[in-house]
Formats: C-alpha cells, structure tokens, sequence
C-alpha cells in the first residue's frame, strides 16, 4: 500500500523530520530539541508532536538506530560510544518513540543498513548523502547546503525509503 504522506525520522539531537506528499519533497525540519539545566540537549517530544500533528501524515519511517558499544568498525578504527552517551542517545530515541505512540501514528522502522543500501550509500561519506538528497529533490538544495544538515538528508532519504517501499 503507498501512502501519501509520509514523513522520515533521523533520531538524535542532530537529526531532522522531511516530509514528502505522493513523493514528492515537501519540508524539512531540524529536530527540535531542549537543553536542561547542565546544557545537554535531547529531543522534545512537545515539539515534535506537534509538527508530526500539524502535518498529519498517514506513516512515519524512523531510523531504528542503536547505541555503539567499543567495538571496532568494519574500517578496523575503533567506533565508541560511553555509557553515559549511550543512555542519552537512548533516552532521545524514548522521547521521538513516545511522542509517535501518543499520536497513534502508523510507524514502521528501518536499520541504517536497509535504507542506505536502497540508496546505494553504505559507508558513503555524510556528503554524499547531502547529494544524493539534492539530486533526487532539486527543491530541496538550499535546506540541505551546508555540512551541518547531513540529518536532513537522511531523513528526506529516510522518507523516501519509506514511499518507495511500504
């Protein structure tokens, strides 16, 4: 079943929300986030309900992301996350799978490995997924410039993913 709407999640405080409508680009916004009293930022569920409110959409695709315990990466350089950053990453990804779950919001999730090797950008380099963004949604390209909105990208990509294959 294609759906009209479909709005693509990559979680954490860096991450953003696209929207596509009949698959085609219509928003993106940077996650919304706040900061307590010790400066840490985590996603505001609030915020993030009320845009997915506001915007309706009839299936939202999230990135089923997990923590990353030492371990080396398949490039052999160790990839590490601490425990602390763990329980925050985890804690944030609570906050986004709430604030779905409370609006009853079809939702289905897709491991980083599935939706970039439909994109062809398993270990591609965060700018190539700017610019296999860019490509796809020319209208999107001035939301997507700069360095920093490499979670745009992935969720317009993410969004994408999940028009084309639920």
């Amino acid at each position: 079943m294609k759906h009209s709407r479909v709005i693509g999640i990559d979680p954490g405080v860096t991450g953003a929300i696209a929207l596509l409508q009949n698959g085609n680009y219509q928003g993106v916004w940077d996650m919304p986030v706040i900061t307590d009293s010790n400066g840490k930022k985590t996603p505001s569920g609030h915020a993030l309900a009320v845009l997915l409110r506001d915007h309706k959409p009839d299936l939202l695709v999230i990135e089923k992301v997990n923590a990353m315990p030492r371990a080396p990466g398949k490039d052999g350089k160790r990839r590490t996350m601490g425990a602390q950053s763990m329980f925050n990453f985890g804690r944030g990804f609570g906050v986004i799978d709430a604030s779905t779950q409370i609006l009853k919001l079809p939702t289905v999730y897709v491991t980083p490995a599935v939706w970039k090797r439909k994109c062809g950008l398993i270990n591609a380099k965060k700018a190539i997924h700017r610019e296999l963004a860019t490509d796809l949604f020319p209208q999107a390209a001035s939301e997507l410039r700069l360095k920093k909105h490499h979670g745009r990208a992935d969720a317009v990509l993410i969004a994408r993913h999940g028009h084309r294959f639920w």
